[in-house]
């Protein structure tokens, strides 16, 4: 069933697949993989390796709308394995799904440079937003580069406010 949009109520396009990266077995990364799933077809990878790997019917032709990393762990992922991520699907954003755990890391800042960092009990409200700019055509916080601040992706979301 086609989602619909919001300002005409007519169906929208697809937003697209996404790719969950890593388990989903801690309480809260559940939570939020049940979330996202109700919102968009979603691909399972045990790792980043195994994501790269796989012969996905899904990604052969196309990158992930988003790649979502489960990060249990304050140091669940690393550099090279999200510059892997990027070399693959090199349009697809990274956003690192954290845990309470990691919850210190978010307020002293990202330990891996461009990957947008979202707590378990935000992701489903912040992706229902990406999503609906994506279908809009419409760039958004997660169509920067790699390289923006958090305060340039505020700032950019501010603006179409």
């Amino acid at each position: 069933m086609a989602a619909i949009d919001i300002v005409s109520d007519r169906p929208s396009p697809p937003s697209g697949a996404l790719l969950w990266i890593g388990g989903h077995e801690h309480d809260e990364l559940r939570i939020a993989r049940t979330a996202v799933g109700r919102m968009a077809e979603v691909h399972d990878a045990a790792s980043i390796a195994e994501a790269i790997e796989a012969t996905e019917p899904a990604f052969l032709d196309r990158c992930p709308a988003v790649i979502l990393l489960a990060s249990p762990t304050p140091v669940s992922w690393t550099a090279a394995g999200c510059a892997a991520l990027s070399r693959r699907w090199p349009l697809s954003p990274l956003v690192s799904v954290a845990t309470t755990l990691v919850e210190g890391r978010r307020r002293s800042g990202p330990v891996l440079a461009g990957i947008e960092e979202v707590a378990w009990n935000e992701l489903a409200g912040r992706l229902s937003w990406w999503l609906h700019d994506r279908r809009r055509g419409v760039p958004g916080s997660l169509g920067q580069p790699a390289t923006a601040r958090r305060e340039e992706r505020l700032l950019e979301v501010a603006l179409r406010v």
